[in-house]
């Protein structure tokens, strides 16, 4: 009888072996086919592992959480949308799930775009529609909670521009934050230069918005910087087209070309009506604009014009600016 006890005890636990190993060790799937499979924000690793049985992506839920638990690896899940290959064993998926292996899709923002043009760029890419993301830039709380100061309109001009590793998924205040980060680490280098130089944060980054909208130039970011510097100093009214251009895409009124009467449309942006700085960012500027506006070439310029080569002739009275106009823009409308 003892015997027959010893052995029944013997065969269970080699059943167990067995369960543990085709747990961990041996794969469910044998096929081609990766699954995807989305682990929420804060989701327990009972949460997980109930999500990855039901994908077909694990046999058992309770072996594997008690292999992570040994690992240390049930409370340090990263969130996000994961794909696992066929012929993974339950070790296999751990170790997956260890490395945070999810799905990431590179987006590139580029310099001077504004939140309009980041929005047209995150609905193509399929992370969300384009208007959930503009909602998203506008929300008082989320500004205020993104660590920005109340004083700017919206996140326009703090989305930095660069290159991002997007998760699959992500809510648009991940993205946000993202993009929000990256310029804070810039702003982090130039604050007390910007300070020293009694520019307020937004200040500084709607002058850096213009900067970068008027010249795609890098050598001529300084200059364009001196010349708004220059007019800003002696109460000269701006006159920047592109601060035009910004109101009108406000209120969807841009048709792709700047007019004569479009100067005159009634807006805080429009720096043709209302001296001074807009009331926020016009776009998103890069780094180099950033610098630009904390260092301004020393020189007298108050006016430049297109030379419809991607360049600007620079000029320091309203004559020579007349004549540069009437040099390079006789078919057109050159303003400074």
């Amino acid at each position: 009888m003892r015997r027959i006890v010893l052995l029944f005890i013997a065969g269970v636990a080699t059943l167990g072996v067995i369960h543990v190993l085709l747990a961990l060790v041996v794969p469910v799937s044998w096929g081609p086919a990766e699954k995807e499979v989305a682990i929420p924000r804060g989701a327990s690793f009972q949460e997980i592992t109930r999500r990855l049985k039901e994908a077909g992506v694990v046999r058992e839920t309770m072996i594997l959480r008690a292999a992570a638990r040994f690992k240390g690896l049930d409370s340090r899940i990263r969130h996000g949308t994961y794909a696992f290959p066929a012929r993974l064993s339950g070790l296999d998926v751990i170790e997956y799930l260890r490395q945070g292996k999810i799905i990431e899709q590179k987006v590139t923002i580029p310099e001077g775009f504004t939140s309009f043009q980041i929005a047209d760029v995150l609905a193509e890419k399929k992370f969300f529609p384009r208007e959930e993301f503009l909602r998203a830039v506008k929300d008082p709380v989320l500004i205020r909670d993104m660590g920005i100061p109340t004083d700017f309109p919206s996140l326009e001009g703090v989305l930095f521009p660069d290159t991002y590793s997007i998760p699959k998924g992500a809510a648009v205040e991940e993205v946000v934050q993202m993009l929000v980060d990256r310029y804070k680490r810039a702003w982090a280098n130039l604050r007390e230069k910007a300070k020293a130089q009694g520019l307020s944060e937004r200040e500084f980054v709607t002058l850096a918005s213009i900067i970068e909208k008027e010249t795609g130039a890098e050598s001529e970011r300084v200059l364009v910087s001196a010349v708004f510097r220059n007019r800003l100093t002696r109460k000269i009214q701006l006159q920047s087209d592109p601060t035009v251009i910004y109101a009108l895409i406000l209120e969807r009124r841009f048709g792709g070309n700047l007019t004569r009467r479009d100067l005159q449309y009634d807006s805080l942006y429009n720096t043709y009506k209302y001296p001074g700085l807009p009331p926020g960012p016009i776009a998103n500027a890069g780094l180099k604009s950033l610098e630009a506006v904390l260092s301004p070439a020393k020189v007298d310029f108050l006016y430049f014009v297109s030379r419809n080569d991607g360049t600007h002739h620079f000029s320091k009275t309203l004559r020579e600016h007349n004549a540069a106009v009437d040099r390079y823009q006789r078919r057109g409308e050159g303003r400074g």
